[in-house]
């Protein structure tokens, strides 16, 4: 992974069956490349913990981020365990339309983040 362009840092833990990944701000590298790099070693990639910052708007009746920098765009979902922030995303529809959020959460496959939290980026 250290070999993709935009990647600053790697931590790999076999122990706990985790890899975290530091991007540098502005890199193009997309969660699909970082999936393949880590089937290619042998492991499987489930569920990624992300950040993201992009512009929210709605696709269908759903919510989804346009995440800055690049053409990929997530589909937001609620996390059963703190609807509180998807809540605040729908809002944020509502008042800030445009602003750029950051948006941290899970995905497990596909292009469906489920959100835990988001903060306005000014």
């Amino acid at each position: 992974m250290r070999k993709l362009p935009g990647v600053e840092s790697v931590d790999v833990s076999l122990e706990r069956a985790i890899t975290d990944v530091w991007l540098r701000p502005g890199n193009t590298v997309t969660l699909d490349q970082l999936r393949k790099v880590i089937k290619n070693d042998g492991f499987n990639a489930e569920e990624a913990d992300i950040t993201v910052v992009g512009k929210v708007s709605k696709r269908g009746g759903q919510p989804v981020l346009s995440v800055t920098g690049t053409e990929l765009v997530l589909i937001l979902v609620a996390d059963p365990k703190n609807a509180k922030a998807f809540q605040q995303i729908r809002g944020h529809l509502q008042t800030q339309r445009g602003m750029p959020l950051e948006v941290r959460g899970s995905v497990v496959s596909g292009h469906r983040l489920t959100v835990r939290s988001m903060t306005v980026n000014q």
